[in-house]
């Protein structure tokens, strides 16, 4: 049998290059998230971008886990209040790398620039934590991402197959 095509891609960026400087569009801004009171606008915002189906209450036991860092999790926040834009960043001083996973931005505030300023922004946060580069991996299926990550300097290192399977529970 063929092998299959590859579905994901790693991507790395390092830290030392210099940033692109993007703005918000007036009236948005980033922050952290606040807290478990906020699941059910995470869960809004993480849904609406990967089309899948977060409820406030699995988001909330999500941010309760212990290796979750509230402090971590990004937001843009639009003129409106909404959640607009997310993601994650990891740190791990022994590669002294950040990775982001994840990353989206709700359907309704796509290409905008949202994703493009929240990255930067973190990517500054990575370099004062001391990281030396930064990490993103990305399903091959996304052009958007795909092009997104290139144009903040990411460039492919890998290209794999993730295999997935659903189990009954």
């Amino acid at each position: 049998a063929a092998e299959p095509e590859p579905n994901m891609a790693l991507t790395i960026r390092p830290l030392a290059a210099p940033d692109p400087v993007p703005a918000l569009p007036d009236g948005f801004s980033i922050r952290p998230a606040a807290g478990v009171h906020e699941a059910a606008a995470l869960a809004a915002v993480h849904s609406s971008a990967f089309h899948s189906n977060w409820t406030p209450e699995r988001y909330a036991l999500v941010m309760q886990t212990p290796g979750f860092i509230i402090d971590r999790e990004l937001v843009v926040v639009a003129p409106n209040g909404e959640f607009a834009a997310f993601l994650v960043y990891w740190l791990d001083p022994i590669s002294r790398s950040g990775l982001f996973e994840p990353v989206g931005c709700a359907e309704a505030y796509q290409r905008r620039g949202l994703t493009t300023a929240l990255m930067t922004h973190t990517l500054g946060l990575m370099r004062a934590a001391g990281m030396t580069h930064a990490v993103v991996k990305h399903e091959l299926s996304n052009p958007a991402s795909t092009r997104t990550y290139a144009a903040l300097g990411f460039v492919r290192q890998a290209a794999y197959t993730e295999y997935r399977k659903t189990l009954a529970v």
